[in-house]
């Protein structure tokens, strides 16, 4: 099984942290902006190999043309926002709407991140959110924490069964 994830969120909500963190096992503590970036993993669950492609796209709140195309072939959306950033939060939001408004709703995990961090986004309010949305919600600190690979595990789950097996023909007249 192949699964494409596409992470969103604003600007140093730390998804590319996350997504380190989950591919390499490490934090880095200098912030760089990403620039499109793709990383894949194969993990196995319930005896199957899953490969899961992880895109983390350039900052969400500017949207192109290549988000739009990430945005289709994606099986399911990562959501992230930092739980010390209300303006993250609202960020996600947006980006949510503008989805939900282009009919492209599928799966979605969101996550909390940077809970090593003071809070201004409270738990009870997130997950109200993520559950009036049927998203999955978790919360984590790509710098602390490596349990990132559980919220993955609980999006695959979730998502309804893909086949991956594509049949290609030329029909020639």
């Amino acid at each position: 099984m192949i699964y494409k994830f596409v992470l969103l969120g604003a600007g140093s909500v730390g998804k590319s942290s996350l997504l380190r963190k989950l591919v390499f096992g490490d934090y880095q503590q200098v912030y760089e902006p990403t620039t499109d970036e793709m990383q894949s993993i194969t993990i196995t669950i319930d005896k199957k190999q899953c490969n899961i492609d992880l895109l983390d796209p350039h900052d969400a709140n500017n949207w192109s043309t290549m988000h739009d195309l990430y945005v289709l072939n994606s099986n399911a959306y990562i959501l992230v926002y930092a739980v010390n950033d209300a303006f993250s939060f609202d960020s996600m939001l947006k980006i949510w709407n503008k989805l939900k408004k282009s009919n492209k709703i599928k799966p979605v995990l969101c996550i909390g991140n940077k809970i090593d961090m003071e809070r201004v986004i409270q738990k009870s309010y997130a997950e109200n959110v993520a559950k009036s949305n049927n998203w999955i919600y978790r919360e984590t600190s790509a710098k602390e924490k490596n349990d990132i690979i559980d919220s993955i595990i609980s999006l695959i789950k979730f998502c309804p069964k893909i086949d991956n097996k594509r049949t290609m023909s030329c029909t020639i007249s």
